[in-house]
């Protein structure tokens, strides 16, 4: 969902890709819910974060992500939810200074209703807890929202197969909770904590 800007710090694309690829190729008729696990690490060295800004140093990247995905149909309707935590570790290769990022998300459908047009609007729970920890392990700043997400879909008259559904339109609330991070994005903290 596109609606919230969602820190590169947390959501590498390879990962988000392939949380999509399973989610079309997992079974939508499943009984009981199918579960699919995704985890994985890697690294690698650059000359900036997140492809956002540009540093005079080398940092190595390192990530670590554990997602699971679950979906299954409930009196005839698909449901889907995803849980993930993300761990992003950056070093200043010249200084030896680093900067954690640790996240967790939680989006879950909680309720379908068919609108009698050929669409649905899905009501989605959208949880999200941010931290950032410098090379003390001292914690500099966090985020934590609970947010709700309407979204509308054309579904092609299989309320059981999301395979088919299209995209009409997505409206987030407003978000509630904690944040510290000043209107800071990931970038600006890492570069903050890393020089």
């Amino acid at each position: 969902m596109s609606g919230q800007a969602v820190p590169r710090l947390f959501v590498p694309a390879a990962v988000a890709a392939l949380g999509l690829l399973l989610v079309s190729a997992t079974s939508a008729s499943a009984d009981p819910p199918v579960v699919t696990h995704i985890q994985g690490t890697n690294w690698h060295i650059e000359h900036e974060i997140d492809s956002c800004l540009d540093v005079p140093f080398p940092i190595r990247h390192d990530i670590t992500y554990n997602a699971h995905l679950k979906d299954h149909v409930r009196n005839g309707v698909y449901f889907f939810a995803f849980n993930a935590q993300f761990k992003s570790v950056y070093t200043n290769l010249d200084n030896g200074k680093s900067l954690t990022a640790l996240a967790r998300t939680r989006d879950a459908d909680q309720r379908i209703v068919d609108n009698g047009d050929g669409t649905i609007t899905v009501t989605v729970s959208a949880q999200r807890h941010e931290s950032y920890h410098s090379s003390d392990g001292r914690l500099v700043a966090k985020k934590v929202s609970n947010q709700e997400v309407t979204v509308v879909l054309e579904h092609a008259g299989t309320l059981d197969d999301p395979s088919d559904d299209v995209f009409v339109s997505e409206t987030w609330s407003e978000p509630n909770g904690v944040d510290t991070l000043a209107g800071r994005i990931d970038c600006d903290i890492a570069a903050e904590f890393l020089a």
